[in-house]
């Protein structure tokens, strides 16, 4: 009984990797590079605890843009805590991203973590699995790197999408699974 209770993790992981190591083989990964500019739509309910500034409910309705053209809106929900003495910000997004004159889009949860003023790169777990026309692709990003709102576009952007706040650069890859 314990030898079988030992060998059947290892029998289901074996079984798992047979069956997975095929298809990611035959996916493919398209690199991403695109120009997010933040643009608050609705502020969230906000409090504050000792040091910590808690915001919960921030509504973002964000323009992407690659290329030097508008790929897509990535409507996100942002809960995120401030700790007001160190600068670090920690930040759990819901998101949509829907690409320009697409029938579907992208939807998922990112966790991001701002180390404080001067760190410009940040930790990012963001993953966004593709619906409708995207079914069966995802966007992963890798890096976020926030630039600040310091990009003159950035209000021309933001017009009629809410107000300019901040400047990210996206750095990941759309996997287009096969099979």
């Amino acid at each position: 009984m314990k030898k079988i209770k030992i060998l059947l993790p290892l029998i289901v992981i074996v079984a798992l990797l047979l069956t997975t190591v095929p298809m990611s083989a035959a996916s493919t990964q398209t690199p991403v590079s695109a120009t997010e500019y933040v643009c608050l739509k609705t502020p969230g309910k906000t409090w504050m605890e000792g040091d910590i500034l808690h915001v919960r409910g921030q509504i973002n309705e964000n323009v992407v843009v690659a290329n030097g053209q508008v790929w897509g809106f990535n409507y996100a929900t942002i809960d995120y805590n401030v700790n007001t003495k160190t600068g670090q910000i920690v930040v759990a997004a819901k998101a949509e991203f829907v690409p320009l004159e697409a029938d579907g889009g992208y939807i998922g949860t990112g966790f991001f973590r701002f180390f404080g003023p001067g760190n410009k790169l940040f930790i990012v777990a963001g993953n966004l699995r593709g619906y409708g026309a995207f079914t069966g692709q995802s966007i992963h990003l890798k890096n976020v790197i926030d630039i600040g709102p310091t990009d003159p576009a950035g209000p021309g952007y933001c017009a009629g999408h809410g107000q300019y706040f901040d400047t990210d650069i996206w750095d990941g890859y759309i996997l287009i699974a096969g099979g």
